[in-house]
């Protein structure tokens, strides 16, 4: 609304006098502005003190003060105030946004719906803005898949001019691409190249993989790839029509066609490379894949184009172009292919700057960094260097984005790493129970980045009816800001076996030394105190013919490891190796009073399969031996079986057995005792799958092999004696750390073992 008053006090009737030709204003002032400043409001308009009245003007001016947005009502006042003519523009401000709000949403979280809106806290209401944004939210909603959803919003209304705008979205079902039909191809099935896409047709899990679901970004980028497939086969000309996406009446179901024109194959035809070289023209050219009369290839053209690039961008040249020139002969159907390369100028690396470490100190991350301030730009080095400071696991899966951008000069380039922090501290308390351990109660306290040093610090104790673990442990992988690692634990353990406890009180200490970024070497010295007992959650009776293997007293070790690790993150991996071999030996040049020699391999492969599952596949082997005439003590045997080993059987029961005749008389019934072996073998695959992917919950099928023998056992026996076990679990990913809950199922189950055996754990297996 706009009301203009002008109350002129000067100009009277009664006074006979013409009227003045020009009303002089004395002053220009602004009321009613409290968030708003008042030089912004004079800025904006012409009228000036000193200056002649003009009704025009003035309208003009109040459509200026509009525009600022701020207001929305103006009144213009002309009085005379201490005998001067004042002009007054009295605003009134519209509402400042103290909170935007989001109700209802589920399947997206906060922050992705904030992505797409423009409200903020603290700015002026628009109520224009405010519809608008509840479009882009319902937009967004659509391209997720969500077709029927609903967005609402209101504003509530506060003291002191303030109102909070409330987004209230209805997300309704899913749609449901239910058919995704290829039509005119012939070349490539319609298998092919629907297993590549990021858009499936629904099925029975796909509430697991997310099959089924219709994310317009995903598909735009589907139809981009298959003209990519086509033409990664030669099929230069193919071309992917319009897709054609028909909504099923009751908007819950999709079916999408999808025309392709193939076209005639290619082949290659003359390959050249010219422009700058640094070194031997066909170092260069070898890099280059195609070859003539092959079939043409984009995938391979790409790649060359990324090799050849490389070469360059490891010697210091930064923005080295490589430009693919190709020219296409329809009649003989080649690709004739010049590469050009315009090497540039040598870049230097300026600045490297950290971005988002709230809690984790710069030099944790500058550590890992291959690439210098000052040296000579390495693309490799830059790859190299995102791969370590992710796989330090104290930052968000894709938290970590190493890029470059131009220095002070064309000859620098500076380098910037983003990162965006996770929760690398917990605080476990869990119970559980299980057929074997009954009640189970674990508590653990951890921090892996221990007042932001990236060293790692935990404490943990674990009770139940066969187990009784206290155990603290730090480590630090640059001890004293060296390349040295230092580890230590602290530890007192008591396990019940089938026939005997074990309990061992003592610790360890371990240096280790890096080799170059994957391998590494450790030693490691542990001295601990053995005790063991007869009898145990499988017997109530002492096992007398076993005391000949129980020898219990001091061990010390030392222990030589070597560490090869290419894992893409050390807390949770999705890809990458771990493989590590140790022998440890405790003799009598030690003080030790058991003996014994233990060779141990573990190899771990992570392979992401894609649309958040990963397959892993853990392969352990383990030798003991003994100088000792009594044998290896029994508590320092191989015990098989148990979520950490060969799900599916109960904890530390298989191995070779031990037949006695109980009593001591020759009638008397035979029984049989697990001796555990001095070899093992242990394999296990996993399929990680999510399940509700953004509170953290994740599902798991297992497939076990494993079992320990005597070392002297043929090989053929050892094959035979393999146990087999499947499985399914969940896994939660929560606030406290990773919850395990497993049911494992073993193959052909022996005399005296369940059918099925549940285990509850908390930490990875992995």
């Amino acid at each position: 609304m706009i009301r203009l008053v002008l109350i002129c006090l000067w100009l009277t009737l009664s006074t006979g006098l013409a009227v003045a030709a020009e009303f002089i204003i004395d002053d220009v002032r602004v009321t009613g502005n409290r968030r708003s400043e008042t030089a912004a409001v004079l800025g904006a308009v012409q009228t000036r003190g000193g200056a002649a009245l003009d009704r025009r003007v003035i309208s003009e001016d109040i459509k200026r003060i509009f525009k600022l947005g701020f207001y929305r009502d103006i009144k213009v006042d002309l009085s005379l105030v201490d005998g001067k003519r004042v002009l007054t523009f009295q605003v009134t401000e519209k509402p400042s946004i103290r909170k935007v709000i989001f109700k209802g949403q589920e399947e997206l979280t906060e922050d992705e719906v904030k992505e797409v809106v423009d409200v903020r806290p603290f700015g002026v209401l628009d109520l224009a803005r405010v519809t608008r944004n509840a479009e882009k939210i319902k937009d967004l909603y659509t391209e997720k898949g969500h077709f029927l959803a609903e967005v609402d919003w209101e504003t509530v209304t506060l003291p002191n001019n303030e109102v909070d705008v409330v987004f209230k979205i209805s997300e309704k079902d899913k749609v449901k691409v239910t058919e995704l039909a290829i039509v005119g191809n012939s070349v490539l099935s319609d298998s092919y190249i629907k297993e590549r896409l990021e858009t499936r047709e629904d099925s029975l899990l796909g509430g697991l993989s997310g099959a089924g679901t219709y994310d317009k970004t995903a598909f735009d980028r589907d139809v981009l790839r298959i003209s990519q497939f086509y033409w990664d086969e030669g099929y230069v000309k193919a071309r992917v029509g319009k897709p054609k996406v028909e909504l099923s009446p009751d908007r819950t179901e999709i079916v999408i066609t999808i025309p392709v024109e193939e076209g005639q194959r290619f082949r290659t035809g003359k390959v050249e490379v010219t422009g700058d070289f640094i070194g031997p023209k066909e170092d260069v050219k070898k890099r280059v894949t195609l070859k003539t009369d092959d079939w043409f290839s984009s995938a391979q053209l790409r790649q060359s184009i990324n090799a050849v690039g490389e070469i360059y961008k490891d010697q210091g040249y930064a923005y080295v172009n490589v430009v693919p020139n190709t020219r296409v002969d329809e009649e003989k159907r080649v690709v004739s292919l010049k590469v050009a390369i315009n090497k540039g100028k040598k870049v230097r690396i300026g600045r490297i700057r950290i971005l988002g470490n709230n809690r984790t100190r710069d030099k944790v991350i500058r550590r890992e960094m291959r690439v210098y301030e000052g040296e000579y730009f390495s693309s490799s080095g830059l790859r190299r260097s995102e791969r370590l400071v992710n796989r330090l696991g104290f930052f968000e899966q894709g938290g970590v984005v190493v890029r470059t951008t131009r220095g002070q000069s064309d000859e620098t380039m500076d380098i910037i790493v983003e990162v965006k922090e996770k929760s690398t501290g917990t605080f476990q308390v869990g119970a559980g129970f299980s057929t074997l351990e009954n009640f189970v109660a674990q508590a653990q306290i951890s921090q892996n980045n221990l007042f932001g040093r990236g060293q790692s610090l935990s404490l943990q104790a674990t009770l139940s009816s066969i187990r009784s673990i206290a155990n603290v442990r730090f480590a630090d992988d640059y001890f004293m800001d060296s390349k040295v690692r230092f580890a230590t634990n602290l530890y007192r353990f008591e396990t019940s076996y089938e026939n005997f406890t074990r309990t061992s009180l003592g610790g360890d200490i371990t240096l280790g030394y890096p080799l170059n970024d994957d391998w590494s070497v450790a030693g490691t010295y542990t001295l601990e105190q053995v005790g063991v007992e007869s009898g145990g959650y499988g017997s109530s009776d002492a096992t007398d013919p076993l005391v000949q293997l129980y020898g219990d007293g001091l061990t010390s070790s030392v222990r030589a490891s070597v560490y090869h690790d290419t894992r893409n993150n050390r807390l949770f991996p999705s890809s990458g190796l771990y493989n590590t071999f140790s022998v440890e030996h405790a003799a009598t040049w030690l003080l030790s009073e058991n003996l014994f020699t233990r060779y141990r391999s573990k190899n771990r492969f992570y392979y992401d399969v894609g649309f958040n599952m990963v397959a892993k596949l853990n392969v352990e082997w383990g030798l003991i031996t003994s100088d000792d005439p009594g044998g290896v003590p029994i508590y320092e045997r191989f015990f098989v079986g148990g979520p950490l080993s060969v799900r599916g059987f109960r904890r530390n029961t298989l191995g070779p057995d031990l037949d006695f005749v109980s009593g001591g008389l020759p009638d008397a019934p035979t029984t049989s005792i697990n001796i555990g072996g001095t070899e093992q073998a242990i394999a296990n695959f996993e399929l990680e799958y999510p399940i509700f992917q953004r509170v953290g919950i994740r599902g798991v099928f297992f497939f076990d092999i494993g079992n320990a023998f005597e070392r002297t056992d043929s090989f053929d026996d050892k094959v035979d004696m393999l146990r087999y076990a499947w499985g399914f679990g969940i896994r939660w990913f929560s606030p406290i750390g990773p919850l395990r809950f497993e049911w494992g199922f073993p193959l052909e189950p022996g005399v005296g073992e369940e059918s099925s055996v549940f285990d509850f754990s908390i930490g990875n297996f992995f």
